[in-house]
């Protein structure tokens, strides 16, 4: 038989998980949006900024 084993996952992973999971729900939801730059030595980056009006994840009142 296959036995499931316990699989330990380091809190830093599970921390950027969470966080990306948060993003992708703003991003479905509309409340933010994926901005790109570049930095002086060409590399890009990408980071997920609020649409203006909301405030994490809600709507500004």
């Amino acid at each position: 038989m296959n036995e499931k084993k316990t699989v330990v996952v380091p809190d830093e992973f599970r921390r950027q998980w969470d966080e990306i999971r948060v993003c992708a729900a703003l991003l479905r939801q509309g409340q933010a949006r994926i901005v790109s730059g570049r930095r002086g030595d060409g590399s890009t980056y990408r980071y997920t900024e609020l649409k203006s009006g909301y405030q994490h994840g809600r709507k500004k009142k």
